[in-house]
């Protein structure tokens, strides 16, 4: 259901920095062994140095990336939460209905 579905969400939040911390050092790692297998490294750069100059420029790229990541992920969940919030007003609404009057206007006529 949507708690199930707000959870999962929120462990995405929860997860997703060390995911994404995963997949920079991880493709830091394929375009250095690249660039080392076709003589891409310039000359006099240690290969530490150009790990850390990749890793730099892939970090940056992926907070960009995770910015709108978050900010869908956020949206999701305020959409979802505002969702069942309406449910739950409706619900008590049509219970006071049942009971003879109504959740917002207590029983009193709304025109005076």
């Amino acid at each position: 259901g949507a708690e199930s579905y707000i959870q999962d969400l929120l462990h995405q939040k929860e997860d997703r920095p060390e995911q994404a911390r995963e997949e920079v050092l991880e493709e830091a790692l394929e375009e250095l062994d690249f660039a080392k297998t076709h003589d891409k490294i310039p000359p006099g750069m240690s290969d530490a140095f150009y790990f850390n100059r990749v890793l730099a420029r892939l970090t940056k790229e992926k907070e960009k990336e995770e910015k709108v990541r978050e900010r869908k992920l956020d949206s999701l969940l305020e959409a979802t939460l505002i969702k069942e919030a309406a449910k739950e007003m409706a619900a008590k609404e049509e219970a006071a209905a049942k009971k003879g009057g109504t959740a917002t206007t207590n029983g009193k006529s709304k025109d005076g």
